[in-house]
């Protein structure tokens, strides 16, 4: 056991944004010409700004429903909300290749954090590691690990659009620690957000381990991490 008394981890299950990279979380402070494009040939008339309000505000839309509801919804279903709010029929394949599009050029701007694939090729080698992520496309999260290079380091990946419900659902953390096969007090769970990444996990019986800033929310000093890189420090000499 770890000094103060501290159970070492047998599993430790990372968020992705805001954790393993950074990114612009306001998605109407970036441009997409090319989805623009692609949904003026649809029949959208407006302009790229106006694009970019019209989705935004569909989106919102969505967003307050999976966040009263913890169900997930698809880049798909996002395009085919922005068709709805636009008085257009978007769906099947134009849907898809809508969603993907606008999924492509949000995700230009994402960015590893510094160090953070060089400690996980380390800590691999002393504990499991699994991704819990929650995200609109299924492709991007597996992509963005590969571009890392720390893909073959999780045990698993269990992602909100594919899960079907996402964080702060409880079934999204049983499903990433039945896979690794650890239970919630062999496990901890490192992330940005309070609500999905700390409070969640802790009330399952996880430790929670949370990247600042954390004016406002009761994280224990102990918990309190400046970046994920911290987390290699935290772990005992021998695993």
């Amino acid at each position: 056991m770890k000094a103060g008394g501290v159970p070492p981890p047998r599993a430790i299950l990372f968020d992705v944004f805001g954790t393993l990279v950074t990114y612009q979380p306001d998605r109407g402070r970036l441009a997409y010409p090319q989805t623009h494009q692609a949904a003026g040939a649809l029949g959208f008339e407006g302009t790229h700004d106006e694009f970019v309000a019209a989705w935004d505000a569909s989106s919102a839309r969505l967003e307050v429903a999976a966040a009263a509801t913890c169900v997930e919804f698809s880049m798909t279903d996002a395009a085919r909300a922005f068709g709805e709010w636009c008085g257009l029929a978007i769906d099947g394949d134009d849907a898809r290749e809508l969603g993907s599009s606008f999924v492509a050029e949000w995700q230009v701007h994402v960015v590893p954090v510094s160090g953070a694939a060089e400690m996980l090729h380390r800590v691999a080698g002393r504990c499991r590691l699994g991704v819990v992520s929650n995200t609109h496309d299924p492709a991007m999260v597996p992509g963005l690990l590969r571009a890392m290079g720390v893909r073959g380091c999780f045990g698993t990946m269990v992602l909100s659009v594919e899960h079907g419900f996402c964080k702060p659902h409880r079934s999204i953390y049983e499903r990433a620690l039945g896979d690794l096969d650890v239970a919630p007090g062999e496990a901890w769970f490192v992330g940005d957000s309070y609500e999905a990444d700390y409070r969640a996990p802790t009330e399952l019986g996880m430790r929670g381990l949370l990247i600042g800033p954390y004016e406002g929310v009761p994280v224990a000093p102990g918990d309190r991490l400046t970046a994920v890189t911290d987390v290699e420090a935290m772990l005992p000499e021998t695993l």
